[in-house]
């Protein structure tokens, strides 16, 4: 059985949404988060077709109960999380992924362990250890919004599962609060 990680909310730990807790609760296996970040760096690139963000509009209900309507910029990180949605649905197991790879992005620009696993190649290109993706997957996120790892925990759990081998290699890209990697798939296991 793959190794998952689940987190529990606490009274303490408030939720958005009952969609939100549900995907806090939600296991993602490696293999679902390493083909979830692949399939959403297609779509970066334009390697695979996926419907314009521009024709997505998203209501959001203020504390008053009224209703805003946004349209999605046709951007990169919409591109990423739009096609990770079209493989799996707009529920728990698609939020989830999105929130351990807005963790792994907080991580870049905060400690700089992070870059232990990443390496540049010529080109542009830059090789991102699969061991550093896997542990996203299995890391417990921390409450209250389950966008974050303990740092100490989440790198320890990377250096048990990096071995030379285990690589993408992918060009640069620009997603989120820190550098987004495209992965290649094959380099990519």
């Amino acid at each position: 059985m793959p190794e998952q990680a689940r987190i529990t909310p606490t009274p303490s730990a408030p939720w958005a949404s009952p969609l939100a807790q549900l995907a806090a609760e939600t296991a993602v296996s490696p293999d679902q988060f390493l083909f979830a970040i692949e399939v959403g760096n297609a779509a970066i690139s334009h390697r695979t077709p996926i419907q314009s963000p521009l024709a997505f509009r998203i209501a959001v209900r203020g504390p008053e109960g009224d209703v805003q309507m946004f349209r999605l910029a046709d951007v990169p990180e919409n591109r990423f999380a739009l096609a990770i949605r079209e493989q799996f649905g707009n529920g728990p197991t698609f939020i989830a992924i999105l929130n351990r790879w807005f963790a792994c992005q907080s991580l870049f620009g905060a400690d700089d362990r992070i870059y232990s696993y990443i390496e540049r190649r010529p080109g542009g290109r830059l090789r991102v250890s699969d061991a550093l993706l896997k542990a996203c997957a299995t890391e417990p996120l921390l409450p209250p919004w389950a966008q974050a790892f303990d740092p100490n925990s989440f790198f320890k759990r990377v250096a048990r599962r990096a071995a030379p081998h285990e690589a993408a290699v992918i060009p640069p890209t620009s997603v989120g609060s820190g550098t987004v990697t495209e992965a290649d798939p094959a380099g990519a296991r």
